[in-house]
């Protein structure tokens, strides 16, 4: 049982539990989340990756309890709306795994002011620019990652991924030390 002074010092943090790092995530629904997890998920059998969640990472590495990650990420989602994510060019991105193979995504207005927010109310700002990642590796051979980059492109039609995503919900996910097939996103909220 508790004293009476650490439930005070709890209440008054907001930050009871036990401490961990968390990461907000904006996810698509319905047939688009399934649309990408299935591209996701396809190169995985084919190429040393795995098989995740498609997501656009708001905040990552946020440490905290759920309960006060929760709280900020609420706060964060009344100052934003679902989002349509144009997503852009495929990159690859060297000497960083967890953003070896991206799908860039145009910043628009409604990007910079999740930015802004995100700063203020997670209190931490995420690295641009905004990305869905597709693959996580390092082991792919440069003829590879053009014969990924050109089937991807070739889905879409074209030179440009050109699809528009709606990110319609906000997740607060832990990762750290799991392989991504493990991670977990005990919170979910709805943007309207």
């Amino acid at each position: 049982m508790r004293s009476t002074a650490a439930l005070v010092v709890c209440s008054a943090v907001l930050a009871c539990g036990p401490q961990r790092v968390y990461s907000v995530w904006l996810a698509p629904s319905g047939a688009q989340y399934d649309s990408l997890r299935s591209v996701i998920c396809e190169l995985a059998t084919r190429y040393p990756s795995h098989c995740f969640m498609p997501h656009v990472t708001v905040v990552g590495d946020v440490p905290g309890t759920l309960e006060d990650i929760t709280q900020r990420a609420e706060k964060l989602a009344q100052h934003t709306s679902a989002l349509d994510a144009r997503l852009m060019s495929i990159q690859w991105i060297p000497g960083n795994y967890f953003r070896s193979f991206v799908v860039l995504i145009d910043e628009t207005a409604g990007f910079s002011k999740l930015f802004d927010d995100t700063c203020a109310i997670i209190r931490k700002c995420q690295t641009r620019p905004y990305h869905m990642s597709i693959m996580y590796t390092d082991k792919l051979s440069d003829s590879a990652k053009v014969a990924i980059r050109d089937s991807l492109y070739q889905r879409r039609g074209g030179k440009s991924f050109g699809t528009t995503v709606r990110l319609t919900r906000m997740l607060v996910c832990f990762t750290t030390g799991l392989p991504p097939e493990q991670w977990t996103c005990p919170k979910e909220i709805k943007l309207e």
